[in-house]
């Protein structure tokens, strides 16, 4: 089989520093009588439950940002 060299610019490489800036915490509303959605990073899916109302929540766990190797 051919091997292929990397191309330059996909050599360059730098830091991945995550980084995430969210808006300011406003009251939450939610309805009881409606089922509540729960998504997170790795289900965005946004056709699930597409045609019911309900609660739709974002998860974001502070682990997903946490820098390994410290």
């Amino acid at each position: 089989m051919e091997t292929m060299e990397t191309p330059a610019p996909l050599l360059l490489t730098q830091k991945f520093v995550p980084e995430i800036y969210l808006p300011a915490a406003s009251t939450i509303e939610i309805d009881a009588a409606l089922p509540t959605f729960i998504y997170n990073y790795y289900n965005l899916d946004p056709l699930w439950h597409k045609d019911e109302p309900g609660n739709r929540i974002l998860l974001i766990e502070p682990e997903f940002f946490a820098v390994s190797g410290k």
